[in-house]
């Protein structure tokens, strides 16, 4: 729709998942309100799309009005002696009426002790490394509408009075350019 938004996330290291919220301009323009996301209420149970780490820029799909953003997102499980790097593929979906949607495109197990990686699709069926890389454009293909275009974000961390002048420094900046 064209309105700023707005993201508040916060990195657990703790329990390593991703707390998010997001929030965008009103029709006005005058108040930020918060927007439907599906895993609002995860928050310490699930792992979430980690966008503070996500490798910039991300990706972006968009159709009829909703805009799909790649988020890679990594996830280690430890135990005494074995670590596993997961990096998990998610989709967040962004509709003209405000919602945020989380989709899982695929995952990849990473076992250093073994020097193998296992890659999934979403059902947890078997790919091989290409068919991971190009999830998100095997879900929105541009030949079946969807457009294309880097998308960058600009984090800003709420210090005291700064805070403000940072968000307007946000919107100056605000920009969606088509590659």
């Amino acid at each position: 729709n064209g309105r700023l938004e707005i993201i508040s996330t916060e990195y657990r290291y703790d329990c390593d998942v991703s707390i998010n919220r997001f929030f965008e301009l009103d029709e006005t323009c005058a108040n930020v309100v918060e927007l439907n996301y599906d895993m609002a209420d995860a928050a310490e149970t699930e792992i979430a799309p980690g966008l503070l780490n996500a490798d910039l820029p991300l990706l972006c799909f968009a159709k009829d009005g909703c805009y799909y953003y790649t988020v890679p997102t990594p996830y280690r499980l430890r135990s005494e002696d074995h670590v596993i790097q997961i990096e998990m593929m998610y989709s967040l979906g962004l509709d003209q009426s405000g919602n945020v949607t989380t989709e899982l495109l695929g995952e990849a197990w990473t076992d250093y002790d073994e020097d193998k990686v296992s890659y999934m699709d979403a059902s947890a069926a078997a790919i091989d490394e290409a068919s991971y890389y190009l999830a998100d454009y095997l879900r929105y293909p541009v030949e079946e509408g969807y457009s294309l275009c880097e998308c960058y974000m600009l984090w800003v961390i709420p210090l005291g009075d700064s805070f403000r002048e940072d968000l307007l420094d946000s919107w100056r900046y605000f920009a969606f350019e088509r590659s």
